[in-house]
């Protein structure tokens, strides 16, 4: 089954859409294949950025939204997506999502450990606080910074429960993006 999509996807004729949802369902294949001898599951997100049309579409499987920042509204707003975890049956049910960047929208796109972590008992970094600095340092790369900051500060006072990776860029119009991420 997967051959026969292969040979479709090397034709050129998938959509955003089904090239994430077989991405997805490879990935669910193996992790349900390594995980079911250990019973671990996982969340994971793909994207993909359609440089000609500013088309970005995600594929969830359990994971934490992106952000995506408006330039022209100067608003921060989610692209919710939602589906099953990797792993956690063999076939699975993957939730799909899209949206059109205009010029100076900027994505952030963040695992789960950024808002999980905790300091002293309290989160490092809530939903709003993260909107507020999404907002607040438009640019990938500083708001990067502030968020490295933070979170580096916080992992100073107590080691991280999870880990914490972001990725951030901006849409300056076709094929031109502004990338920022930190591991």
């Amino acid at each position: 089954h997967l051959k026969k999509e292969f040979d479709k996807s090397e034709k050129g004729n998938m959509s955003i859409e089904e090239s994430l949802r077989e991405l997805s369902e490879i990935a669910n294949f193996a992790v349900f294949s390594a995980g079911t001898r250990s019973n671990r599951f996982m969340t994971m997100c793909f994207a993909c950025l359609d440089l000609d049309s500013g088309e970005l579409g995600i594929v969830s499987a359990g994971h934490t939204p992106p952000y995506i920042f408006n330039d022209k509204d100067k608003r921060v707003s989610t692209l919710p997506c939602s589906g099953s975890l990797l792993g956690f049956s063999e076939i699975a049910s993957f939730g799909y999502a899209s949206q059109t960047l205009l010029p100076g929208d900027s994505v952030f796109l963040y695992t789960d450990g950024l808002l999980e972590n905790v300091n002293n008992g309290l989160p490092i970094l809530s939903s709003r606080s993260l909107r507020k600095t999404i907002q607040a340092n438009q640019a990938p790369k500083t708001c990067i910074e502030e968020l490295s900051k933070l979170v580096l500060g916080a992992a100073r006072e107590q080691a991280l429960d999870d880990d914490v990776t972001v990725y951030m860029f901006r849409w300056s119009g076709q094929q031109e993006i502004e990338l920022a991420n930190a591991v």
